[in-house]
């Protein structure tokens, strides 16, 4: 499945909002990224490497505490891993 055609939840968190980077976004360059801000304060950027066949991914956790923050990170990097790998 196509990334930027996610339309309802990401690892398992309703995307709230979904920016799409390739068209530029603020005064920014055109970019082939794309960052979703989830539920509960949690954000996911998917980019392709610049110089290897691959995926990059960036997750951005705040909670209310390190527990819970580490939690669902992990939460959340399990589910891209299935994502990425179907």
């Amino acid at each position: 499945a196509e990334v930027r055609n996610l339309a309802d939840d990401l690892c398992g968190y309703k995307i709230e909002r979904k920016l799409n980077y390739a068209q530029g976004i603020g005064g920014l360059p055109k970019a082939d990224v794309v960052k979703f801000v989830l539920e509960n304060n949690c954000f996911v950027i998917v980019r392709p490497s610049g110089t290897e066949p691959k995926i990059k991914v960036y997750v951005t956790v705040y909670a209310e505490s390190e527990d819970i923050a580490e939690s669902r990170e992990q939460e959340i990097e399990k589910s891209l891993k299935v994502y990425f790998h179907k």
